[in-house]
């Protein structure tokens, strides 16, 4: 009797949360390996598979090295959740001819509405005020001291808020600056991939109040360009 071949598979490392949060919907598609649901290490499981792993989906802190790389000789297709790739060896990459593919803009909107929702947060003290009514310290602390309007900062006198949005990654930064519009504030883009006519961030620094640094928790590694940001 003929064993049948082993079915294509897609190694999931991470996993990523988009993975776990259709990984019912994805499974009933692909045949996907789960390298945590299982107490073989990641470098003994990956080889027991090597045969028939034809695409990788990994998330931004599941590396995709070298070594990796090699132990798949079927390998064809990488796949990142995230919209950086410096997590993927993609010198051994081109070297093997395998694509890879990230997420693109997919989240851009999300992350940048996020960005508006978190200076809102900063600015008006919303959650540090949260934070004192659970505490229930305003007996002892006196009332909590008034915040600014997010389109102005008190000093000697009121002056409009200056927003620059520093992008080094593929939050949209022009077309999403429209959202701190409404607060009466003036607002501009750095970054590599929208054409801007600012002139460079460093020049400007000292007029700006509020800073988003875009992809701050590191997902792009640090280049010549954006060091010390």
């Amino acid at each position: 009797m003929t064993t049948p071949p082993l079915a294509t598979a897609i190694l999931v490392l991470g996993p990523p949360l988009v993975f776990k949060a259709y990984e019912t919907e994805f499974s009933e598609k692909f045949n996907f390996l789960k390298p945590w649901k299982t107490p073989l290490p990641l470098h003994q499981f990956i080889v027991t598979h090597s045969a028939n792993v034809k695409a990788i989906f990994c998330s931004a802190v599941s590396p995709v090295t070298a070594e990796i790389i090699q132990s798949l000789p079927e390998l064809r297709f990488v796949l990142a959740s995230s919209i950086g790739v410096n997590h993927i060896d993609l010198r051994e990459c081109k070297r093997r001819g395998i694509v890879v593919a990230n997420a693109g803009s997919t989240f851009a909107e999300d992350v940048a509405d996020m960005a508006v929702g978190l200076l809102i947060d900063v600015v008006k003290r919303i959650s540090a005020g949260d934070r004192l009514v659970k505490a229930r310290v305003w007996p002892r602390q006196g009332d909590y001291p008034l915040t600014h309007k997010v389109c102005y900062i008190y000093m000697k006198e009121l002056l409009k808020q200056f927003f620059w949005l520093v992008g080094v990654g593929c939050v949209p930064g022009p077309s999403r600056l429209g959202t701190t519009a409404p607060f009466g504030s003036s607002h501009h883009f750095h970054g590599p991939l929208a054409a801007c006519d600012e002139p460079p961030f460093t020049n400007r620094a000292a007029e700006v109040d509020v800073v988003d640094q875009s992809n701050r928790r590191g997902d792009l590694s640090p280049t010549p360009e954006t060091h010390h940001i």
